[in-house]
């Protein structure tokens, strides 16, 4: 980023939110770093902590499908608000892992060339993980009408209120990946995930 930038390129760069918890030294950029997206906490919460209990299990998975709903909703927007500001050529994505599922997706209704630098196994556990919005659409029974109206009107109501940005078809985008090793490459082609 920092060779880019040397070279006259105009980039902005969206990451997750500053995790207090950790002892970071304020690094300033030639460009423009935006910490403004929920990643995946790195401790249990007062929600997560209700799951461990099973008295209040349930009620805990609520809430935690609430709050990565919410959340998702959130990032998408910003992230829709960033690209319509800055107008980029191209995105690049690197470590993808902490942000939200439902990204990816997202991004393969942009009109936009994509690019991903990838380490590990980020891109193939955004290929096969999706989140617990992924999970409910998947997972929640369909057995009596009731069921099915209640899978239904959540669904819609996730549609209207993400203003489409998260969707109950999930796309895939097409992505330009370098790897760090051909290993990775290797596990990624084997695991399925679709690469230009």
């Amino acid at each position: 980023m920092d060779a880019l930038a040397a070279r006259g390129h105009a980039l902005c760069v969206l990451t997750t939110k500053p995790d207090p918890t950790m002892k970071t030294a304020h690094t300033d950029f030639a460009y423009p770093v935006r910490r403004v997206l929920y990643g995946a906490s790195r401790k249990m919460r007062f929600f997560d902590r209700l799951t461990t209990y099973r008295l209040t299990h349930g009620i805990g998975v609520g809430l935690v499908f609430l709050r990565e709903i919410h959340n998702n909703m959130r990032d998408l927007a910003q992230v829709e608000r960033e690209i319509n500001a800055f107008k980029p050529d191209l995105i690049y994505l690197g470590h993808i892992m902490p942000l939200c599922q439902e990204l990816l997706p997202f991004l393969a209704r942009q009109d936009l060339p994509i690019i991903a630098d990838e380490g590990g196994a980020s891109l193939t556990c955004a290929f096969h993980g999706g989140g617990l919005w992924r999970r409910f659409l998947a997972e929640f029974p369909e057995h009596n009408f009731f069921q099915r109206l209640i899978k239904r009107s959540f669904a819609r109501a996730v549609g209207f209120f993400s203003h489409g940005r998260m969707q109950e078809e999930r796309h895939w985008p097409v992505i330009h990946a370098f790897f760090n090793s051909e290993l990775n490459a290797h596990n990624a082609q084997e695991a399925g995930v679709p690469l230009a």
